[in-house]
């Protein structure tokens, strides 16, 4: 399931970069992020780096 949601992020993610012609330096994660596996999986499936927030919960 979490291989999934990766990949599903890169479908999105690729797509934003594609829109804006420019890559992504890193993703900004926050919420599951405490998981080293998740944060883990996401970085190798996307191929961008993932740091932490230092806020554990936030809105959009």
């Amino acid at each position: 399931m979490l291989e999934g949601i990766a990949f599903e992020q890169k479908l999105v993610g690729d797509a934003v970069m594609a829109a804006i012609n420019q890559p992504f330096s890193e993703y900004i994660v926050m919420g599951a992020s405490k998981n080293n596996l998740w944060c883990q999986i996401l970085a190798d499936v996307t191929g961008v780096p993932i740091m932490r927030s230092l806020t554990v919960e936030a809105t959009c």
